[in-house]
């Protein structure tokens, strides 16, 4: 749907919307944080939808969902010298 963002940092979300431009991230439960947000509502509105939407359907993909569990498992079963950490890379994949 490409629909702009607002949420928290947990986990990676705040992580995920930042690296694509998809809204912004409430950093706490302030009323400073909540303030500093509604003063870009406006900018928050101009975002592209049609990118928000390409990025969330690259990142959210059952491919490659399936692919990174893949790749976990095979990290953990898979003997090696590099730790399962050193084998996956979990980031967002390329464009």
């Amino acid at each position: 749907m490409g629909i702009p963002l607002i949420t928290n940092d947990i986990g990676d979300c705040g992580r995920i919307i930042e690296d694509c431009n998809a809204g912004f991230v409430v950093n706490d439960f302030s009323s400073q944080s909540y303030d500093r947000i509604i003063l870009q509502i406006d900018e928050l509105i101009q975002k592209d939808k049609n990118a928000i939407r390409k990025n969330a359907l690259r990142y959210y993909s059952l491919d490659n969902g399936v692919n990174k569990y893949a790749a976990v498992y095979h990290a953990v079963f898979t003997p090696s010298k590099e730790t399962a950490a050193e084998k996956i890379n979990l980031r967002l994949p390329n464009k």
